[in-house]
């Protein structure tokens, strides 16, 4: 399986999930955060937040990074393609 690099280093994946951040759902935070990760995955999210924030950032979890857009810009399509195109913020 091929790693995040190309070469054949850890495998990695990214989900999108309806799932606010941090996660609720077991088969989420169980499943894919912790037994996929724990067996060598990295993963990567891309989650809304739960709480309201100014900005977009970037988070250590689940095995991998989760970029969590900030509320309520991140139900828009326009805004995720605005946000895909000019990259995320890492602060709060």
């Amino acid at each position: 399986m091929m790693g995040a690099d190309g070469g054949k280093g850890e495998p990695s994946l990214l989900f999108i999930s309806s799932d606010k951040y941090p996660p609720f759902r077991v088969d989420v935070r169980i499943l894919f955060a912790k037994e996929l990760a724990s067996r060598g995955y990295r993963i990567d999210w891309i989650l809304q937040s739960e709480q309201p924030c100014t900005a977009d950032h970037v988070e250590s979890w689940g095995g991998g990074r989760a970029w969590v857009a900030r509320i309520p810009c991140a139900t828009t399509c326009a805004c995720l393609a605005w946000r895909a195109e000019t990259g995320m913020t890492s602060s709060r």
